[in-house]
């Protein structure tokens, strides 16, 4: 038995990133039990500095680490991958029911436009913002927060791993 989190769609439209996830829980996994989802979890997310691959660590309450991976098949810009690193582990950590997440990065401007505390002036940027801030109603608590690069230095090699794979061509939904 195994949790079965996927991208099924990875492209880009008219300039914005687009994802679909799936999950499929099975009710019998052993790392999630009711009690865990109303415990308080930690994301640490990044997008690598190619541009290419996002990606973070899920901590457990048990503080079991679960990594996230994905392999962006287009370049965009640095805070448009990290808006699509948060909104990718936020999209799976809603999924499996958690309901209190604490988000660690270091993009302090990606933290604080989510904070509401800088503004985004990149129109493209705003769709992210908002995207994100709907992902955030449908958590009981939430929080983000910047820390230092050297905090987030496994997360940063997963992404640069991730960045430099090759997809399988199984995966590759145009052919």
């Amino acid at each position: 038995n195994s949790e079965d989190l996927r991208v099924d769609v990875l492209f880009q439209d008219n300039g914005l990133s687009k994802y679909f996830l799936t999950a499929e829980r099975d009710e019998n996994f052993p790392f999630l039990k009711e009690d865990d989802k109303n415990q308080l979890w930690i994301m640490k997310f990044d997008g690598s500095r190619s541009n290419l691959g996002v990606g973070g660590f899920l901590t457990y309450p048990s503080g079991e680490l679960f990594p996230f991976a994905y392999k962006l098949q287009f370049v965009n810009i640095n805070n448009i991958v990290e808006y699509d690193s948060l909104l990718l582990k936020m999209d799976v950590v809603e999924s499996i029911g958690i309901k209190k997440l604490k988000c660690l990065n270091d993009v302090e401007a990606v933290v604080k436009q989510v904070r509401d505390q800088y503004q985004v002036k990149n129109p493209r940027l705003e769709h992210y913002g908002n995207r994100v801030w709907d992902c955030i109603d449908s958590f009981e608590v939430f929080s983000i927060q910047d820390i230092h690069h050297e905090k987030n230095e496994k997360v940063d090699s997963l992404t640069v791993l991730t960045s430099l794979m090759t997809p399988h061509p199984a995966f590759n939904k145009d052919k």
